[in-house]
């Protein structure tokens, strides 16, 4: 039974080790098993005998990754989810560690795809995948506007084609990644 501290099981630990010695002994009940702080059983028999098996047979410390399961992160937006730029993983790592405030920088490992290695002083390893730590960006997050100049109109509430037609291109101007955006709409709110 993997436990947090070889020398000093909790209660919950001490039941989990008597019922794994009950799983492969089964006519032993549970008034015949006592199980030690340290993981020692000792299988007391009806005739008084008794038999023992010591810690390192029934148990076995936890790595820190057992110890420590991670905490998901909230996600990053990023450009294109399959190739994370140096940023976008730097906030991955800020992410993660402030998911698990325990973590050092040192400790996380953010891959191009957004999977998280942590590596721990025992060289335990826990990982969050991709899904957990990114997500794309919207179209409109990846191309946010920039206001254009102001087009002088005759009635704010009632554009003509022309005066339309100059908002459009004060947009396009404005942002030239939409030239070829054949989609922009003037309308009047």
């Amino acid at each position: 039974v993997k436990v947090n501290n070889v020398g000093k099981l909790s209660e919950a630990e001490k039941t989990a080790v008597k019922e794994a010695v009950k799983k492969v002994n089964n006519t032993l009940k549970d008034n015949q098993i006592e199980v030690d702080d340290k993981g020692n059983v000792k299988v007391t028999y009806p005739d008084g005998t008794d038999n023992k098996l010591t810690a390192d047979k029934t148990v076995e410390a936890k790595t820190e990754a057992e110890k420590s399961p991670l905490k998901d992160p909230e996600k990053v937006k990023v450009n294109n989810v399959g190739k994370l730029s140096e940023a976008e993983k730097t906030a991955v790592k800020a992410a993660v560690k402030k998911a698990n405030d325990t973590l050092q920088d040192n400790q996380i490992e953010v891959d191009g795809k957004g999977k998280v290695t942590v590596t721990y002083s025992d060289n335990s390893h826990n990982e969050l995948t991709a899904d957990k730590t990114v997500e794309a960006k919207t179209e409109a997050e990846k191309s946010p506007l920039t206001e254009p100049k102001k087009v002088k109109v005759n009635d704010v509430n009632n554009l003509s084609e022309e005066e339309k037609t100059a908002v459009e291109n004060a947009v396009k101007e404005a942002n030239p990644s939409l030239k070829t955006n054949p989609n922009i709409k003037v309308t009047v709110d």
